[in-house]
């Protein structure tokens, strides 16, 4: 037996104990440094699916056809998780007779890793029948695929069919090439499986499939507008290596109701991957909804975003307008939004917000306070430059309406109880 020598029996559990970390360091020495972990594939995604829509429309039926199964993208994408939307037994119109489908399914996956990037959106519709028989098919499949590597972005609509489409008693071939037009007698003319593809160098590739694009040129006994499009089984997907890692959001639009189509003509979102510093403008003639009627009218949008800060910029401009029978009238309303983001807090301003000729009950109202609330006796009350303004350190959208008109009382312009009415409407907001 050897004698214990003094701090023997702590200095072996010691030595076993850093063991790991010596090894380690001499096969460091050995090999040299091991690799830093690679960085996700720069960029970011957008695009989504629904069944249908309408555009430059708005009431109830363009309601009613506003994206069935709609599936959008999360901020971020879906992270390798296949997403989806399902909407059975769906009708539009009297009786189903402007849309009327067995099933409308979308889905929407995103996944990235340090080299690849794609996007996969589809949307699928059985038992279709529109606008009375006009057009029918078994089955409408609309597919987008983008993608992406350290070198190069594409994408296309591969996958894209028609099961046994009739379009006025007329069968049309499975393969026909896309974006061919066919009359619709008594409406206008329909393109079938329209698929544009967007491709900047290397550096963005989006993809969107439409597969029936309707265009409405005929007054018609469903209720769809001259100048009207119903758009029918719509895919897109998009990769872009500019895209950073903010989320963003606003809107404008020119005038809303309660009961009626958000959407309609003008309106713009901002979505969480932003416009990527270009304005976006859309310019509107001869507004009308639930009383309100305006000459013409510009919404725009814009964002953009660095490796710090992130601005969102909305606007709403409407010129030559009235409502509620004339009690209200304007030469222009012009509403602002605008959020700029440092990393910790937010700069919220109005630039260009402004009101001019702007009458209420006869009176005319000049550079009106935020939230300048009047009396409209008889119907109820209108907030003037009415705005939503989250704190400085916190996220949330800043809101702003131009007017805002609540309905408190029966009233002779059939405007039920309850009803609010917007009139320039913007918003904006960022978040890290």
């Amino acid at each position: 037996m050897f004698a214990a020598r003094p701090g023997r029996d702590r200095m072996v559990p010691a030595l076993f104990r850093f063991l790991p970390t010596i090894l380690v360091a001499l096969a460091t020495l050995a090999l040299g440094a091991p690799a830093a972990l690679a960085a996700p594939l720069p960029g970011g995604f957008w695009g989504d699916a629904y069944g249908m829509v309408a555009s430059d429309m708005t009431g109830p039926l363009a309601k009613q056809l506003h994206k069935p199964a709609y599936q959008p993208i999360p901020c971020g994408g879906s992270n390798g998780v296949m997403l989806q939307k399902r909407q059975d037994l769906y009708a539009a119109g009297p009786d189903g007779s402007v849309a009327a489908v067995d099933s409308l399914v979308s889905t929407l996956l995103t996944r990235k890793t340090d080299l690849t990037a794609e996007m996969h959106t589809t949307a699928t519709l059985t038992g279709i029948d529109l606008l009375g028989g006009l057009i029918t098919a078994d089955g409408i499949r609309a597919e987008a695929h983008a993608s992406g590597d350290a070198g190069l972005v594409g994408g296309n609509g591969d996958g894209s069919s028609f099961t046994n489409l009739r379009i006025a008693g007329q069968p049309i071939d499975s393969g026909v090439a896309p974006g061919t037009v066919y009359a619709l007698p008594g409406i206008g003319s329909v393109a079938v499986g329209t698929t544009t593809v967007t491709q900047k160098g290397t550096t963005s590739a989006e993809v969107r499939v439409d597969m029936l694009s309707i265009a409405v040129d005929t007054a018609n006994e469903f209720g769809l507008p001259v100048g009207a499009r119903l758009l029918v089984g719509h895919a897109q997907a998009a990769f872009d290596r500019s895209i950073r890692a903010k989320t963003l959001g606003g809107a404008a639009w020119v005038g809303s109701a309660t009961g009626e189509l958000l959407e309609g003509p003008g309106f713009q979102p901002v979505s969480c991957n932003g416009t990527r510093g270009v304005t976006r403008t859309v310019d509107v003639a001869d507004f009308a909804l639930a009383t309100m009627r305006v000459a013409s009218a510009r919404t725009t949008v814009y964002s953009t975003t660095s490796g710090t800060s992130a601005t969102v910029r909305t606007s709403s401009t409407l010129d030559a307008g009235s409502l509620l029978d004339g009690r209200i009238s304007f030469d222009q309303i012009a509403v602002v939004a605008e959020d700029v983001f440092n990393g910790s807090t937010h700069v919220r301003s109005t630039p260009g917000l402004g009101f001019q000729g702007l009458k209420v009950l006869g009176a005319a109202i000049k550079k009106p306070a935020p939230n300048l609330k009047l009396a409209l006796p008889g119907l109820g009350y209108v907030v003037v430059n009415e705005r939503r303004t989250p704190a400085a350190t916190a996220g949330g959208k800043f809101k702003l309406n131009g007017l805002r008109v609540v309905i408190d009382s029966a009233n002779g312009l059939g405007l039920a109880v309850g009803t609010e009415i917007i009139v320039a409407h913007a918003d904006a907001g960022t978040q890290p």
